[in-house]
């Protein structure tokens, strides 16, 4: 008040009750005639509401800053024209954005919506309904990434009741809708290995008899003559039918593994062929074999899944054409390699590496490639299953893979198979001449549901020196085993039987006469009644069956 100023002023005051009370101060300083302050003029209000009222106001600004702030969803406020007027930091992450700044010179409707036409038509329902709940917007990042949101919109209208703003909760779906997809792809790949369970009995039943007649006709014929030769080809044909009937079940995760020494060089050689048919003419294989190459103990038609599925993948990389190199090698692993090759063990492996020369990939594609239901291809061409089963191939032969590629530069999948000890041989049993496998008399129970098969059945055994009794069901063989008296060397039977199943007859026919020979067969079992046959260490044939395989099984089982 010395230099004649008013005063205004907001006091807190505490009285003597120590109530808190705000007045709002107003007034001069009163002055003598010399000038000389002697008193003050002016009034007192009582503010205290108002006061209070102020305090809550900005309180609730505050929380309800904290609260736009730091929510985990996206909280964003745009005009009806698309610009940006204030969004929360989720907001900012989710879009990719270095600073709200940033976001702020962004026009919504240009730069963010992935589909333009669907912002106006949330706009039109935003009209009609003033609000929307849970509804589909798909945003694109500032990195290119589709982002899949729920949305909650309030519309804010001027006094002739237009839009001039809305008001925002984005939840991104993104992930859920990724799994979602999982889910989906899941059920169809259970629905395919259902399919696949249902029609591979029949399927290789039909297969047996196929091949089987093929065989017994082949027997009555001259190597030389011309029908011979065609009813190789006709042979080569129903292996290759049995085997996409292998593959449906094992890309269904339903075909059991049944390994057994093989050449990897043979199954390279025997799928070589089908590879070329399978790329097509503008590409090139070229292979670089060791000839003495150490025997693995494998499954040859999952090892084979694995070559075909690395070989069009390198097809895939070189849209324009290109070469194909495969490659085998001995390899022995020693402590030094381990250290610096994660996923490695020491021992004796054998190496296969399938190289391109396309467009190869980064190191965070290469990360993630054996992910299940990741892929670089376009929806149409690619499910993201190829290496995911790769994978789960190899480390179940006891093997590992190394992924090494750079863009532009092609890529090379070097893979590792435990190597047998080498004094261990390769089953020779295709290149037993049958008139070394025949009975001597040797009595057969054959039980097989399916006629066609059954009568198959019989003649080739009964034609190779058997005595053979047959059965539909295993009621009628239980009943045909006690009223023979067990007068049986060996019971032969499929595992799949109306009622009873196949492995439950003979779990009862040992119990009857122990010490009988037992050999089951099936077109399809799944990995739970295999592994029933294992704890058992019942002998199992997989259908369809060639003639040899089946004389040469049952040789080793009676003798």
């Amino acid at each position: 008040m010395e230099d004649g100023t008013r005063y205004e002023l907001d006091l807190e005051l505490v009285q003597p009750t120590s109530t808190t009370r705000w007045i709002s101060a107003r007034g001069e300083a009163k002055r003598d005639a010399d000038g000389k302050i002697v008193g003050l003029r002016g009034t007192a209000q009582n503010i205290t509401y108002r006061k209070q009222s102020e305090e809550a106001v900005q309180q609730s600004e505050e929380d309800y800053r904290t609260l736009f702030e730091d929510s985990k969803d996206t909280v964003i406020i745009t005009s009806h024209a698309g610009e940006i007027l204030d969004i929360n930091t989720a907001g900012i992450e989710l879009l990719g954005y270095g600073s709200k700044e940033e976001l702020l010179e962004v026009n919504i409707a240009e730069a963010v919506y992935e589909h333009p036409e669907d912002r106006k038509k949330m706009l039109e329902s935003l009209q009609r309904q003033g609000y929307l709940k849970n509804y589909d917007l798909d945003f694109r990042s500032k990195g290119g990434e589709i982002l899949h949101l729920s949305a909650s919109l309030t519309s804010m209208l001027n006094y002739d009741g237009e839009i001039v703003a809305i008001r925002g909760i984005l939840h991104d779906m993104t992930e859920h809708q990724r799994l979602e997809e999982q889910l989906r792809q899941s059920q169809k790949l259970e629905s395919i290995g259902l399919l696949a369970g249902g029609v591979a009995h029949d399927f290789n039943n039909y297969l047996t008899a196929i091949e089987g007649y093929t065989d017994l006709a082949m027997l009555d014929l001259s190597k030389e003559s011309s029908a011979y030769k065609e009813l190789q080809e006709a042979r080569r044909s129903s292996d290759r039918a049995a085997n996409l009937a292998r593959q449906l079940l094992l890309f269904s995760r339903r075909e059991p593994m049944h390994p057994k020494p093989v050449s990897l060089n043979t199954v390279i050689m025997d799928l070589l062929k089908m590879l070329g048919r399978l790329i097509g003419e503008q590409y090139r294989l070229v292979m670089h074999l060791e000839d003495k190459l150490w025997t693995i103990n494998a499954d040859a038609s999952h090892i084979e899944q694995v070559i075909m599925n690395l070989v069009v993948n390198a097809r895939d990389a070189m849209p324009g054409g290109g070469e194909i190199t495969i490659r085998t090698e001995n390899f022995p692993v020693n402590g030094e390699y381990v250290k610096t090759h994660s996923g490695s063990q020491p021992g004796e492996f054998v190496r296969m590496q399938i190289e391109d020369s396309g467009c190869g990939m980064d190191a965070e594609t290469v990360s993630r490639i054996f992910e299940p239901f990741f892929t670089t291809k376009a929806a149409a061409y690619g499910t993201g299953l190829g290496l995911s089963v790769v994978y789960g191939i190899i480390t179940q032969h006891g093997g590992w893979i190394d992924v090494d590629s750079t863009l532009d530069r092609g890529t090379i999948f070097s893979i590792f198979l435990p190597a047998l000890p080498l004094q261990a041989g390769i089953d020779e049993t295709e290149n037993i001449p049958v008139q070394q496998l025949h009975g001597h008399g040797e009595r057969i129970l054959l039980v097989e549901d399916e006629g066609v098969v059954r009568e198959l059945a019989e003649k080739m055994l009964a034609r190779n020196g058997y005595s053979v009794t047959v059965a539909a069901d295993a009621e009628e063989a239980t009943a045909i085993f006690k009223n023979q008296q067990g007068n049986f060397d060996l019971v032969f039977s499929d595992v799949i039987l109306p009622k009873e199943n196949g492995v439950a007859l003979v779990d009862h026919l040992l119990e009857e006469k122990p010490g009988l020979k037992v050999l089951l067969a099936s077109g399809y079992s799944d990995i739970g009644g295999q592994q029933a046959i294992q704890d058992r260490g019942y002998p199992f044939l997989q259908k369809p069956y060639q003639l040899q395989t089946l004389l040469a099984q049952l040789r080793e089982l009676l003798d």
